[in-house]
C-alpha cells in the first residue's frame, strides 16, 4: 500500500501474514483491528474459505495505491476483495498519521548460549538474564510519532529442539 504518491510502500507484507495467519494456516479469530472468519471450503477452487478483515484506519491525502502481487508459481484461482473508503473535501491535518506495516523474518534466529550450572536442564530452565539486549530479535525500530499496535510472532521449531526461540535457545 502506498499513500500519497510515495515511492516506497507503507505496507509491505504477505497477505496472510498481514491478517495474522501463521504458517499459512487459517483460524477463526476476532480482534478489534483484525478478524478472520474461517469455515468449510466453498466453491470449486481454492483450499481456504477465510474472510480476512482489517478495520485499521488508513488515512491518505492525495491518493492511495493497493497492490497484491502473486510471487508464487501457482495462479490465484479466487480473490475477492472489498475496499471501503471515504473521500472528503477537507484536507488531512498535520497530526494525522499514516498506517504502516511490514513483514520481517529471521531464519534462523541466532542461538544465544548462557552458562548454566544445571547438568540436564529442562527447556523452561532458562539460565541468565540478558541485561544488554544484545542478540534480541528486534520487533520495532522506528523514529517519530505514532502508535505501535502489535505484531504476530510465528515460529518454526526445528525437530527435537525446544524451545527454538533465538533468545532462549540452548
Amino acid at each position: 500500500m502506498y499513500w500519497d504518491g510515495e515511492d516506497n510502500p507503507s505496507v509491505r507484507a504477505p497477505l496472510g501474514d498481514f491478517f495474522g495467519i501463521g504458517h499459512a494456516t487459517c483460524k477463526h479469530f476476532v480482534s478489534l483491528p483484525l478478524s478472520m472468519v474461517f469455515g468449510e471450503k466453498r466453491g470449486p477452487k481454492g483450499p481456504f474459505a477465510a474472510a480476512m478483515n482489517s478495520y485499521f484506519p488508513m488515512p491518505f491525502g492525495s491518493g492511495a495505491v493497493i497492490k497484491i502481487i502473486n510471487e508464487s508459481e501457482s495462479a490465484i484461482e479466487n480473490l475477492f476483495y472489498y475496499i471501503d473508503y471515504e473521500l472528503t473535501d477537507e484536507p488531512l491535518t498535520d497530526d494525522v498519521g499514516r498506517f504502516h506495516a511490514q513483514y520481517n523474518q529471521e531464519n534462523p534466529c541466532e542461538k544465544v548460549v548462557h552458562d548454566s550450572d544445571l547438568v540436564n536442564p529442562a527447556p523452561w530452565d532458562l539460565p541468565g538474564i540478558n541485561l544488554t539486549g544484545d542478540d534480541n530479535y528486534v520487533i520495532l525500530d522506528a523514529e517519530g510519532k505514532g502508535h505501535y499496535v502489535g505484531c504476530v510472532p510465528v515460529e518454526q521449531r526445528l525437530p527435537r529442539r525446544w524451545p527454538e526461540h533465538g533468545l532462549w535457545d540452548r
